[in-house]
């Protein structure tokens, strides 16, 4: 009885320490776990045909949360031009935001 009585009560910390971890305290999971870090879209005309035309490389399935690769994020394809340097993006724009060594043009 002793050790089913430990065993719950070391449950029910596992389980509040993780909704902590998760929610940052603030009790809100949707913020800490829900909310993406969406890039700029290709709203500035930013194409396949212009990406590959400076040398960039389309993903036309990209993570919306690139930055945080390890986040737990939804399961949306976001359009950009991966790119090494500012050299393999159209001319109007420049390569940023790298994420292991790989920018995308903004």
């Amino acid at each position: 009885m002793k050790k089913s009585v430990f065993v719950l009560v070391a449950v029910v910390v596992i389980v509040a320490a993780l909704i902590i971890a998760l929610t940052d305290g603030s009790g809100s999971i949707d913020d800490a776990v829900l909310t993406p870090n969406f890039q700029d879209s290709t709203d500035d005309g930013l194409t396949q045909a212009t990406c590959e035309s400076a040398d960039g490389v389309w993903n036309a399935c990209g993570s919306a949360c690139r930055q945080d690769p390890g986040a737990i994020c939804i399961e949306i394809c976001m359009e950009y031009c991966e790119c090494q340097s500012d050299d393999q993006c159209p001319d109007d724009l420049s390569c940023s935001d790298y994420v292991e060594d790989v920018g995308v043009c903004l």
